[in-house]
């Protein structure tokens, strides 16, 4: 019984340890290297109309930027960003609900984006990926509205 529990939960961690983490390291390191450069200043600068569409603080934004590589690498960067995995201590619950709906609705991770180009083509993977940028901007915004409202 233990060899096959063992197994079942190697096959499963294997995935993450040859594919997500080094997608986490890296990412990390990419995110060291822009606060050190000083990237970090004219990048939120440039996302912060989206930010504020969204309710969202510029950094929070930047790291739904690498949910593209893989989703969980939002709330991961999230954490690096603001040195805790305590987020209600750096968001309200109104940005962590808006931060987690368009997470979880936008652009697909790569995974996603080379299956839909594989079983669609080209033209068909970049459509939804962008429907699906689009849409979860307009949705977390107006989320965001109704959320202000009420």
């Amino acid at each position: 019984v233990f060899k096959v529990i063992f197994r079942q939960t190697w096959v499963r961690l294997k995935e993450f340890f040859y594919f997500a983490m080094p997608i986490i390291v890296t990412a990390n390191i990419v995110m060291e290297g822009l606060i050190l450069l000083k990237f970090i200043g004219p990048i939120t600068s440039a996302l912060s109309p989206i930010s504020r569409f969204l309710g969202l603080p510029s950094l929070a934004t930047i790291t739904l930027i690498f949910g593209v590589l893989r989703k969980e690498l939002t709330l991961i960067m999230l954490a690096t960003f603001y040195q805790t995995t305590n987020f209600a201590k750096v968001l309200t619950p109104q940005q962590i609900f808006i931060f987690g709906f368009v997470t979880m609705i936008y652009i697909p991770c790569v995974a996603t984006i080379a299956a839909l180009k594989r079983e669609f083509g080209n033209l068909t993977a970049i459509l939804v990926s962008i429907g699906e940028f689009i849409g979860a901007l307009l949705l977390g915004g107006l989320l965001n509205l109704l959320l202000r409202i009420f």
